[in-house]
């Protein structure tokens, strides 16, 4: 209605979730970036959690629709089904035409031949669920177990799942703690900033065609803040409404009272759904009610039985004389299981298990460019797993914000692994990504290194091909074969989700110079 009077070319505000008016700032196209690393990265399930009316599924569009051609991505948008229909929900999006009278045994498989086939072609197969805090427990289970899907060491299938703050809760219950296992990244949606609600507003009047002075002033920007609070579906819905007060009023300048004369109306659909989610909760707990009174009477039970086992062996030890050693060596321990407790974080795992004496590595006494033998340590000073050369750290881990500045990084170790692959030393590739999320890996990797032992690590660059440049992380610097591989045994007792390989040095300088990324000269 007021599109030609303001000269728009379409309507701005829709609240439609459009995929080609996808607005990268307010960290958008950064989640969408960890999206790709996190698909790159080809194991486990990643989340994607936010409140009704953040963006969840114009995110979850944007994927679907951007990268077609590098994935093939089925999109399921209403998951509230059984298992078994889930299975063939996937089937017939997949194209395969499964049978009426087909079981979940019959449906995994066509799935299955389904995924090796898009694996022989070179692509990845994506799941995507949006409104993933509907499904039910047997639902999401099933959906662990297609992930699981694999030939050799890759994954067929990687799931996405898009939901409301509810799936983190139902992930974080017992029954599906197998299912959050397999969860290896979390994205969190965060409503706009006042400042990134300003720039989305300017954008989006930008993409419909709007070419004269903006009329969203600093104060009807704030009166719209406070009313959406930054959630983009209720900011599109009062934008619009402002709009239309204005054209009602044939002005080109949209006033604070635009916004205000909405009253509840632009976001009474948000409070509605917000009111269904505690409808929803509250339907869970009644279901949970009984469970929880069960387990409390069974506590109860069994704490009465611990008392009464107690007294009794009491009363008999009062017959008994026991010694002050043989009371300290039979000690008597009871644990009460802690009903609260959530299964703890990988990253806590994995700082327990660093918690434990580590080898330490003496200070090398003559590090640098110049001696390579001398930064070489005897086998005798350190275990095997973490024998490695103790260079400065300076050397390790160095990134770069321009590609010269990578181009440095690269020559300068360049020169260290031409001297390493003479001598015929051994290294481990820990990961590698494509270099346009170098950023992204860059990150991770900091964090992983944080929690291995400490050792010579560096960052170097290749290509599977012309269009496809990587950046990899190698780590430590060993002796011979067996040195690097009693490494890789060590770190995957770390974190058993890691994939280290053993490479030589040789074969690392061949890498690089075959690459035209940030090769050296011929």
């Amino acid at each position: 209605m007021y599109q030609q009077f303001f000269g728009f070319n379409k309507l701005p505000f829709k609240i439609t979730p459009d995929e080609r008016v996808f607005f990268a700032g307010a960290h958008r196209q950064e989640m969408l970036d960890a999206l790709l690393y996190g698909i790159e990265r080809g194991e486990g399930i990643i989340t994607v959690v936010g409140e009704v009316g953040i963006g969840k599924t114009t995110l979850a569009r944007v994927l679907s629709n951007r990268f077609s051609d590098c994935f093939a991505i089925i999109s399921i948008f209403t998951p509230n089904v059984s298992a078994s229909d889930m299975l063939r929900l996937i089937a017939q999006e997949a194209g395969l035409n499964p049978a009426l009278a087909a079981g979940k045994v019959e449906l995994m498989q066509l799935i299955r031949g389904y995924c090796m086939q898009i694996h022989q072609q070179g692509k990845r197969f994506l799941l995507l669920i949006d409104e993933a805090q509907t499904m039910l427990v047997e639902t999401i289970e099933e959906l662990r177990l297609l992930s699981n899907m694999q030939v050799d060491d890759v994954k067929l299938v990687q799931v996405l799942m898009f939901g409301q703050p509810e799936l983190d809760r139902m992930l974080n219950s017992p029954e599906l703690r197998q299912v959050k296992d397999r969860v290896v990244f979390q994205i969190h949606i965060q409503p706009f900033s006042r400042d990134e609600l300003a720039d989305y507003l300017a954008f989006r009047l930008q993409q419909a065609g709007y070419k004269g002075q903006y009329f969203f002033s600093d104060a009807v920007v704030d009166a719209i803040y406070q009313k959406s609070q930054g959630y983009a579906r209720a900011v599109n819905r009062l934008a619009d409404q402002a709009l239309m007060a204005a054209f009602a009023e044939q002005t080109h300048q949209v006033k604070v009272d635009h916004v205000t004369s909405s009253n509840q109306e632009a976001i009474q659909p948000l409070s509605m759904e917000h009111s269904t989610n505690l409808t929803a909760k509250l339907s869970n707990l009644a279901r949970n009610a009984n469970l929880w009174r069960r387990m409390f009477i069974s506590l109860v039970l069994f704490a009465v039985a611990v008392w009464v086992s107690l007294e009794v062996i009491q009363t008999s030890q009062n017959s008994i004389v026991l010694t002050e050693k043989n009371m300290k060596s039979n000690p008597t321990e009871i644990n009460m299981p802690d009903v609260s407790a959530t299964q703890s974080s990988q990253e806590e795992i994995m700082r327990e298990s660093l918690s434990k004496p580590q080898v330490l590595i003496g200070k090398d006494t003559n590090p640098g460019l110049g001696n390579q033998e001398n930064v070489m340590m005897s086998s005798s000073m350190v275990n095997p797993a973490l024998q490695t050369a103790n260079l400065d750290e300076n050397l390790g881990l160095k990134t770069g914000k321009t590609n010269e500045e990578w181009e440095a990084i690269h020559y300068q170790q360049l020169q260290l692994f031409h001297n390493w692959a003479r001598q015929e030393k051994y290294t481990v590739q820990l990961m590698s990504s494509p270099w346009r999320l170098n950023e992204l890996f860059a990150k991770e990797v900091s964090m992983i290194m944080a929690l291995l032992p400490k050792a010579p690590a560096f960052y170097y660059h290749y290509e599977l091909n012309k269009d496809r440049p990587r950046i990899a992380v190698i780590y430590g610097v060993y002796h011979s074969k067996e040195d690097a591989q009693q490494a890789i045994n060590a770190i995957v007792k770390i974190n058993k989700r890691y994939k280290p390989e053993m490479m030589s040095y040789k074969q690392v300088v061949l890498f690089i110079r075959s690459s035209q990324v940030l090769a050296s000269p011929q």
